[in-house]
């Protein structure tokens, strides 16, 4: 008994898949190699155009999957609405049959990875790393938003003075860690405003309390590197 519960695999955050998908049973192949790796998802399967919209604007999602060819629609077409939307989710394609010169296309316009269901070795690798990297994006697109609010604000305060008026941001060098005593949703821009500010290593502590056990994986992804 003890050697089964230690060849179980980890136990990973909650994840939400949308499957842009026409079979069934590939669809529960995939599911089958997330919860072989330790996840629990929660999934929708969607086969059109109007089908994929409709999942989009109700729910959030942290991943899609796409076939390359579906009847009456495909993962380019995926692509351009998802991009309509202006939503940024990591699409991967999953296809049985896909030429290579359409793989590059269908990369060239969007999509973060294409792997076949005949070798699906590369899936959760390759799903951890997009997942990874659209965490990366959403602190960028964070640190970006903070330093114009931090323009803004010497802008505002050199009209007050009638002087120029400049700052350049450095880490301080007497703070050794951040206790933090915050909310959920404060807690979640305190690592993407520490790298910008330069200090991404500093080590922050925090209690149990940020997590508030919802299903949503992605409210997490920005408390890695928090030590409870």
């Amino acid at each position: 008994a003890a050697a089964d519960v230690a060849s179980r695999p980890k136990a990973k955050p909650p994840i939400r898949l949308l499957f842009i998908e026409d079979s069934e049973d590939d669809v529960i192949l995939l599911l089958h190699r997330f919860r072989d790796a330790g996840y629990a998802p929660t999934y929708r399967q969607v086969m059109s155009e109007a089908e994929m919209h409709e999942a989009l604007s109700a729910e959030h999602w942290d991943l899609i999957l796409c076939d390359h060819n579906l009847p009456g629609f495909s993962a380019q077409a995926a692509l351009r609405l998802l991009q309509d939307l202006a939503l940024d989710l990591p699409f991967i394609i999953v296809s049985g049959v896909m030429q290579e010169d359409e793989a590059i296309a269908a990369m060239r316009a969007g999509a973060h990875d294409y792997l076949s269901k005949n070798k699906l070795e590369r899936l959760i690798p390759a799903v951890e790393r997009e997942l990874r990297e659209a965490s990366n994006r959403r602190e960028k697109r964070l640190a970006e938003q903070t330093l114009r609010q931090s323009e803004a604000r010497a802008k505002r305060l050199q009209n007050t003075l009638g002087v120029p008026v400049s700052a350049q941001p450095t880490r301080r060098q007497d703070v050794d860690f951040i206790f933090l005593a915050a909310t959920p949703q404060q807690a979640r821009q305190i690592k993407p405003t520490l790298a910008f500010q330069y200090a991404g290593d500093l080590p922050v502590y925090a209690t149990s309390h940020l997590y508030t056990g919802g299903q949503n994986p992605t409210q997490y992804q920005d408390l890695e590197g928090i030590r409870f």
